[in-house]
C-alpha cells in the first residue's frame, strides 16, 4: 500500500481491466460461533433452542425467497426457498439433535459447516449421512426445475 496526498493507492488482482474510482468496503467473514459443553440435565433445553431457530431460519429464508421472486429474480428466490427447505427438513435436524444429545454440544452445532462434512463413525451416523445427501440432491433438483 502507498500513500499519496489525500487518498489511498490499494494495489492487488483486478477482475477486469481498467481503474475504479469510488468508495470501498472492507468484508470480513463472519466468525463460526463456537459452541459449548451442555450438561445432561440442558439437553432437553438445547433441543428445543435447535427447534425454534430452525422454524426461524425457515420462515426469514421464506420471507427472502418470496421478497426476491416479487421483486423478478425468481432464481434467486428458488435458492432461498431451498435453503429454507433444509432448515425444515429432518436430515439437518436429525444430525444436529444426535451432536446436541450424544456429544452434549449445544443448539450452535447447527451453525457450524462441519456438520455437514463430518464422517460417520456409526451405521446410524452413516444413515443420516445419506439421509441428508439425499436431502441436499432433493432440494437442488427441486430449485432447478423451479
Amino acid at each position: 500500500m502507498q500513500e499519496q496526498i489525500g487518498m489511498r493507492i490499494l494495489r492487488g488482482t483486478g477482475a477486469s481491466a481498467g481503474i475504479a474510482i469510488g468508495p470501498w468496503v472492507r468484508l470480513t467473514a463472519t466468525p463460526i460461533p463456537v459452541g459449548r459443553s451442555i450438561a445432561s440435565v440442558e439437553v432437553e433445553a438445547e433441543l428445543v433452542r435447535l427447534d425454534e431457530a430452525l422454524a426461524a431460519a425457515a420462515a426469514e429464508l421464506d420471507a427472502l425467497a418470496e421478497r426476491m421472486t416479487a421483486e423478478g429474480h425468481p432464481d434467486e428466490g428458488a435458492i432461498f426457498a431451498a435453503q429454507a427447505a433444509v432448515a425444515r427438513g429432518p436430515a439437518l435436524r436429525v444430525r444436529a439433535k444426535g451432536s446436541i444429545r450424544e456429544e452434549r454440544r449445544d443448539a450452535v452445532v447447527i451453525a457450524n459447516p462441519e456438520l455437514l462434512r463430518a464422517g460417520p463413525r456409526t451405521p446410524d451416523q452413516m444413515r443420516r449421512i445419506n439421509a441428508l445427501c439425499h436431502l441436499v440432491e432433493v432440494v437442488a433438483e427441486q430449485a432447478s426445475t423451479a
